[in-house]
């Protein structure tokens, strides 16, 4: 098989799956397990997998060597991507639908292109701009249930919603911060180091905000549930996602983000039996339709050439 069809599969079905199960397995976990805790759970499981993997290729030598030469950078990504993104996420699923958060899911690729202009030296076109507006608009339609009203009445599921779209803002940043580092060091460095550092700040906030979960009570479905978080949208994902970060231009990976929202609102509506609204149907369109003006769209997205 060639390296172009294994990058293809991977980006198209591989990964977009993993991720957009994501919500639907994290549902599962908030059953038996408090959100702050749940997320700690599930990525100390995650870092002593990477840990494992990481000392059976490098020594310990190389590994402190590659954490104290680049320790900002695996902390940026670790604090945003990990901490950030798994607190916002698991408290607003308590209030919020999977469907609903893999919809809001749709904005991150628009995220990633305005940080790739402010941080990857990228230019948007005009159809790119009216890419953007098209996209939040959708997005925002999906937040507020399409109604206005509900953002100043912000009830259970409009609270929920603004929760994950700050996960959505803080995987966005993972991206750009990632694909920072990944030039730097090796990908398993950057997955090992930063998961462990977001980890540890979950365990800390978990001890502070929640009382520590009586684990012999916790079903064997939401065990289950937490160890696939761990192992295949955490472990397996974030590792393929670096190494594909090294291989491809960041605008490129949206094609992946681009699908997760569809497969985390099919997991969600015919897994879990959740609804599906006008406003959702209407939002996720407009949303899709935004970030393919902005990614495929005649006058595609261009890097500025630097003058020196």
């Amino acid at each position: 098989m060639k390296r172009s069809l294994k990058d293809r599969i991977l980006l198209l079905i591989v990964l977009p799956l993993f991720w957009g199960s994501t919500f639907l397995a994290t549902k599962i976990c908030l059953v038996d397990l408090s959100p702050v805790w749940m997320g700690a759970i599930r990525y100390s499981i995650s870092s002593i997998i990477f840990l494992s993997i990481l000392w059976r290729r490098f020594s310990i030598k190389d590994s402190i060597k590659e954490l104290r030469s680049h320790w900002p950078l695996f902390a940026a990504v670790g604090i945003v991507g990990t901490f950030f993104a798994a607190f916002f996420q698991n408290l607003g699923l308590q209030y919020t639908t999977a469907s609903v958060s893999s919809l809001i899911n749709t904005l991150e690729p628009v995220l990633v292109a305005v940080m790739s202009v402010a941080f990857l030296k990228e230019r948007l076109s005009r159809v790119g701009i009216g890419g953007l507006i098209t996209a939040f608009l959708g997005g925002f339609i999906i937040i507020t249930n399409g109604n206005l009203a509900n953002i100043v009445h912000l009830d259970g599921t409009i609270k929920g919603n603004l929760l994950i779209l700050l996960s959505i803002v803080s995987y966005a940043c993972y991206t750009i911060f990632t694909k920072m580092l990944v030039g730097r060091t090796d990908p398993l460095f950057a997955v090992t180091f930063s998961t462990i550092i977001g980890t540890l700040a979950l365990i800390i906030s978990a001890l502070v905000m929640e009382e520590f979960p009586t684990l012999i009570q916790v079903s064997i479905r939401t065990w289950s549930a937490v160890v696939y978080l761990a192992v295949f949208p955490t472990c397996l994902s974030l590792f393929l996602f670096n190494r594909l970060l090294t291989e491809v231009n960041a605008s490129k990976v949206s094609i992946i983000l681009f699908l997760i929202p569809l497969y985390g609102l099919l997991l969600g509506v015919f897994l879990l039996g959740e609804p599906l609204s006008a406003a959702m149907v209407c939002g996720g369109f407009l949303t899709m339709i935004g970030v393919w003006l902005i990614e495929y769209g005649p006058l595609k997205t261009e890097e500025v050439v630097s003058e020196h």
